[in-house]
C-alpha cells in the first residue's frame, strides 16, 4: 500500500470521526472507566501507577482541569497519546460490538466465550500485558468492521482467532502479538516459530497468519510513499524466517502507528493531527496454503484524527 501522506490526506477513510480534543478527552476517560473495575482509577495503589491505561487516564484527569486546552508544538506528544488511546477505544468498542455512534463499550461477552472473558478481565490489569491484548482486540475489530465471521479462541497451544472471510475458500487462524522496542532479531523468529506451531496444532487447512506490532520501534511521523526504514529492516529479518521454515505461516502482517499534522483548511490555523494504524503483508514463499492474492482483506485501515485549534480559540 502506499504510504504517501498527500494521498492519506486526501482520502482518508476515517474509522472514527475527526473529533475536538474535548471529545476525546471525555470519551477516553469515559471508556476505560468502563472497561476495569469501579474504583480501579481511584485506588491508592502504587501498583497501579506505571499501567497504561492508569497513565492515560490521568492525562484525561489534567486536561479536563485545563478544559481540553492542547497546542502544537507544545502537546505534540499529549496529542499523539491521545490518538493512540482513541484508536485503541474504537477497536474495543468494535470488537464487543458496542456504539460508536454513542462511543460506548459493549459487553466483553460479545467478543468470546466465558473462557476469553475471564482471560480478557485479568490479562488487561497486568500493566506488562494490557497493550498486548489491545493488538489481539484490533485485529478481531479490524475483522468486525470488514463483515467478517471472527471467533477468539483460548484454547491453550492455539492462535488467538478464527476468522471466515467472505469469498474465501479456507479460513484463517490468526496470532496477534506485540513485539517490543528492545527485543532482538531473535524475538521475530522466536515468535514466528511459536505461531507456526500453534497454527500446525489446529489440524485444519488454513490460512495461517501472524499480526505482529511494531509500533515501538518506528519512529514517529514517520509518513512516506516507502516503508519506514524500521520496517523494511525487519521485514527483511522476517523475509529470511519464512524462505524454507515454518510452512503453516501463510503471511506476517506488520502492524504499526503513524502520525501526520495537516493544516486545516478554513484560514483557521488551526491544525487536524492524523494517526493511522499501518500494515504491511510479508508472504510465505512456499506456505502450505498460500494466501489469495489479493490482500485487501486482512491489513489493516484504521484512521484517526483530532483538531487542535490555536492559543486563544
Amino acid at each position: 500500500m502506499s504510504h504517501g501522506s498527500t494521498s492519506i490526506a486526501r482520502a482518508v477513510q476515517a474509522s472514527t470521526p475527526i473529533v475536538t480534543a474535548v471529545d476525546v478527552i471525555q470519551a477516553q476517560k469515559r471508556l476505560l472507566e468502563a472497561l476495569f473495575p469501579t474504583g480501579w482509577f481511584s485506588t491508592k495503589a502504587k501498583r497501579h501507577w506505571q499501567h497504561p491505561a492508569y497513565i492515560q487516564w490521568r492525562l484525561c484527569e489534567e486536561l479536563l482541569v485545563r478544559e481540553g486546552r492542547i497546542h502544537i508544538p507544545d502537546d505534540l506528544e499529549v496529542i499523539q497519546t491521545l490518538l493512540s488511546a482513541w484508536l485503541d477505544n474504537m477497536t474495543l468498542i468494535q470488537a464487543t460490538r458496542g456504539s460508536v455512534d454513542a462511543l460506548e463499550l459493549g459487553d466483553l461477552a460479545n467478543y468470546g466465550d466465558e473462557a476469553v472473558c475471564r482471560r480478557l478481565r485479568a490479562v488487561i490489569q497486568e500493566p506488562n500485558q494490557f497493550l498486548d491484548v489491545l493488538v489481539e482486540v484490533s485485529c478481531a475489530a479490524w475483522h468486525v468492521s470488514r463483515g467478517h465471521d471472527v471467533t477468539a479462541t483460548e484454547e491453550k497451544g492455539m492462535p488467538d482467532l478464527a476468522l471466515e472471510i467472505p469469498g474465501w475458500r479456507l479460513p484463517i487462524r490468526a496470532d496477534c502479538k506485540r513485539v517490543g522496542k528492545d527485543a532482538g532479531s531473535s524475538r521475530f523468529k522466536n515468535v514466528i516459530e511459536k505461531g507456526n506451531a500453534q497454527i500446525k496444532r489446529t489440524n485444519q487447512r488454513c490460512h495461517g497468519l501472524l499480526y505482529l506490532d511494531v509500533s515501538d520501534r518506528v519512529a514517529k511521523a514517520s509518513f512516506g510513499d516507502s516503508l519506514p526504514d524500521e520496517i523494511a529492516k525487519i521485514q527483511e529479518t522476517i523475509q529470511h524466517c519464512l524462505n524454507q521454515y515454518y510452512t503453516s505461516v501463510g503471511g506476517v502482517v506488520l502492524l504499526w502507528k503513524d502520525y501526520i499534522t495537516l493544516p486545516m483548511k478554513d484560514g483557521s490555523e488551526g491544525v487536524v493531527c492524523f494517526l493511522t494504524y499501518q500494515s504491511h503483508l510479508i508472504r510465505h514463499r512456499k506456505p502450505n496454503d498460500p494466501l489469495p492474492e489479493d490482500p485487501e482483506s486482512v491489513i489493516f485501515g484504521y484512521t484517526a484524527g483530532l483538531q487542535v485549534l490555536p492559543r486563544g480559540r
